[in-house]
């Protein structure tokens, strides 16, 4: 299942989010769009992921992780083949590349696949929540270099790239119907008794718990600048006089470097407390986006994709190992899904914001400040807050 759910994450997360940076540019020059309705689109996609979160949630509650992933699949190669073949409007990009590609990979990709490594692991959980989400990252890797190179040999035809990305996302659905199961054969009595302990966390309650809102503050502070950076990120590169392809090795890099972040959170998320572990990633994030602003030369584009991207990937796993360690795997896609319209709908907010100054002070400072000042906050928030709360009767720490 741990191969299964990577390989998902490799292509509905890597493909979609690091591509579609690269694609999306690509068509926003072409269409003549500016830079706040190119950030609209990535804000749009993040904010229905986390409107849809309790409905993912509602989902894999009903029809089972497996069939929510594979519907999930099949509506991300809707949208993508929408992209790929008559998109030439604003308001056609938002619908396709915003509302459906957003719903198909909210369905099939960070809940979904984050609750069945939940439910499949006990031990050495924090360690298999990076597996999955360094394959992402590896996918984020893949796709600038491959649809990069496919746009500089098709003439910007960025319409390639998408239809690429239909033609291997069909594919995932195809796999994930195969060769998803839910949970071990062994864990039927489990299931029951997990429905049990879910029940009692009812909505209103998880909402009361202090918990809940400083992850959402870590999450919001390492989600924002990331994708941010993934609307803007090379538009503010080259402002800076870098060539597109330096520009386009800070993609590949946070990938890669999150991909790091990742690793060294899940071989410590089962021995450190993660709080810790998010603090010094959030000042990662921090120091990344600082020197991220005046990114005059390739090293300083590696300094801060180092930083950056290890402390994005540090900061997602810590997110999955709180969870796990002090609510248990019993709720665990209640709590993603609970979560979902709070943390990513905000975060959904920052590419459209970010644009939006740059559109209207001609300068990305203000608006990637903002997000390194909001990082600062929330490392410190992390060492005062108070994770370790007492688990209702059947949960059991991971």
């Amino acid at each position: 299942m741990l191969g299964v759910a990577a390989l998902i994450s490799l292509v509905n997360t890597g493909f979609p989010y690091f591509g579609a940076s690269l694609l999306n540019t690509a068509m926003a020059q072409q269409l003549g769009f500016e830079r706040s309705l190119l950030g609209l689109g990535f804000t749009v996609m993040l904010l229905i992921q986390g409107l849809c979160g309790p409905l993912i949630m509602l989902a894999m509650q009903r029809l089972g992780i497996r069939a929510t992933i594979t519907i999930g699949s099949l509506i991300l190669c809707i949208g993508a083949s929408l992209m790929a073949t008559v998109i030439d409007s604003a308001i056609g990009y938002i619908v396709a590349f915003g509302l459906v590609v957003g719903i198909g990979v909210g369905a099939s990709t960070y809940i979904p696949t984050q609750t069945l490594i939940a439910h499949w692991f006990d031990r050495h959980r924090a360690l298999a929540f990076s597996i999955v989400m360094i394959a992402g990252g590896f996918g984020g890797v893949l796709a600038p270099a491959l649809l990069s190179r496919m746009l500089e040999t098709g003439d910007g035809d960025w319409r390639a790239g998408w239809k690429l990305i239909a033609a291997t996302v069909f594919v995932i659905a195809l796999i994930a119907w195969l060769l998803l199961r839910d949970r071990r054969s062994s864990q039927g009595e489990a299931s029951a008794a997990d429905a049990a302990v879910a029940a009692q966390w009812t909505t209103a309650r998880l909402l009361r718990t202090p918990l809940i809102w400083t992850i959402v503050l870590g999450e919001l502070a390492v989600g924002m600048p990331i994708m941010s950076f993934f609307a803007h990120g090379i538009s503010h590169l080259r402002s800076l006089g870098h060539e597109p392809a330096q520009a386009s090795i800070a993609v590949g890099l946070l990938a890669a470097t999150g991909a790091l972040g990742q690793l060294a959170a899940g071989l410590l998320g089962d021995r450190v407390d993660p709080r810790y572990v998010w603090c010094a990633a959030l000042l990662g994030v921090t120091a990344g986006l600082s020197l991220m602003l005046r990114a005059d030369s390739v090293a300083s584009i590696y300094g801060f994709g180092l930083l950056l991207g290890c402390g994005y990937g540090a900061g997602l796993i810590c997110k999955s190992a709180m969870i796990g360690r002090y609510l248990g795997p019993a709720v665990f896609g209640k709590v993603m899904g609970t979560m979902a319209p709070a943390s990513i709908g905000l975060t959904a907010l920052s590419p459209y914001l970010v644009g939006l100054s740059y559109d209207r002070s001609g300068s990305y400072v203000y608006g990637f400040g903002a997000l390194a000042l909001l990082a600062l906050v929330a490392a410190v928030a992390q060492l005062f807050a108070r994770p370790a709360i007492a688990p209702v009767a059947g949960a059991t720490p991971a």
